[in-house]
Parts: C-alpha cells; structure tokens; sequence
C-alpha cells in the first residue's frame, strides 16, 4: 500500500513531468492534467487530514 507521503511525491512528480512537456504537449493539455493532478492532491490531503484527526483526536 502506498503511503500517503509517496503518493503525494508520485502526484507532484507527474506534475513536473508534464510541465517540462509543455511545448510538446502544449498549454491547454498541461494545464488540464495539472489541474487534475492538483485536484488529486487537495482530495488526498484532505482526505488523510481526517483519517489522522479521526485517528489522533486532541
């Protein structure tokens, strides 16, 4: 199972990709799958932002 640091180190890292293919792949394709990718990111982090809270109440 992927941890979360992993995943998220994985997401960041196809968005680094994508951007160095930007005059290949061209804005409007980058900038859709980056904004997707970042979308993951926010979902995934709040998502194991509560999973922890639940887990670790204070």
């Amino acid at each position: 199972m992927e941890t979360p640091a992993n995943e998220r180190a994985q997401l960041e890292q196809a968005i680094i990709a994508l951007e160095a293919q930007r005059n290949i792949l061209g804005d409007a394709a980058v900038d859709v799958a980056v904004a997707a990718l970042h979308q993951k990111i926010g979902i995934f982090s709040i998502t194991w932002g509560n999973l922890f809270a639940i887990v670790n109440p204070t």
